[in-house]
C-alpha cells in the first residue's frame, strides 16, 4: 500500500493467567518480497517462531513465503549482475563514473545531511527523552523489586 507507514501490533495480556510464553507479536508486512532479499533471513525468522502476515497475501503459508523470499534473492541477485554489467560497458565506452568534483562536493554535503537528520530526529526528542525517564523509573523499581501496585499486588 504506497504511502502507508509500517507499524507494530502490541497486545499485552495479563501474565498471571496467561504467561509469558502466549504473547507472541505478529509481524505485518506490506509485501513478502519488500521484508528481505536472503531466504536465510525469512527461514530464521520463521524458525524463530514469529508470525508474518503479508497484507498483500494474507494467507500465505510459510512455503509460499519461502518461495517469495528465494525470487526476491534470486530478483536481486540478477539486478546486481545487469548493474555490474552496465557500469563495465559504460566505463569501456569512456564514460566516467561518480561525481567527477567528489573532494570539493564531500565538505558540503555532510553538513547538509547532518542538517536533515537533525531536522528529521529534532520531533521525537521530546519522545525519546520521556521514555529514557521512563526506563529509568522501571529499573529502578524492577532493581529493588519491592514496589506494590495500588492494589497491594507486587509488580515483580
Amino acid at each position: 500500500m504506497p504511502g502507508m507507514k509500517p507499524f507494530i501490533a502490541y497486545y499485552r495480556v495479563s501474565t498471571d493467567r496467561l504467561g509469558l510464553d502466549v504473547q507472541r507479536a505478529v509481524l505485518v508486512i506490506a509485501k513478502p518480497d519488500r521484508l528481505a532479499h536472503n531466504v536465510a533471513f525469512i527461514a530464521g525468522l520463521m524458525e524463530s517462531g514469529a508470525d508474518l502476515v503479508a497484507v498483500d497475501m494474507p494467507d500465505a503459508s510459510p512455503l509460499t513465503l519461502h518461495i517469495m523470499a528465494a525470487s526476491a534473492e534470486h530478483e536481486r541477485a540478477m539486478i546486481s549482475q545487469r548493474t555490474r554489467e552496465a557500469l563495465a560497458a559504460a566505463k569501456k565506452r569512456g564514460t566516467r563514473l561518480g561525481n567527477p568534483r567528489a573532494a570539493q562536493a564531500a565538505p558540503l554535503a555532510h553538513p547538509a545531511n547532518r542538517n536533515q537528520a537533525d531536522a528529521f530526529a529534532a520531533p521525537l526528542i521530546p519522545l525519546i527523552q520521556s521514555l529514557r525517564h521512563l526506563a529509568a523509573i522501571a529499573e529502578e523499581l524492577n532493581h529493588r523489586r519491592q514496589t506494590e501496585t495500588r492494589k497491594g499486588k507486587t509488580t515483580a
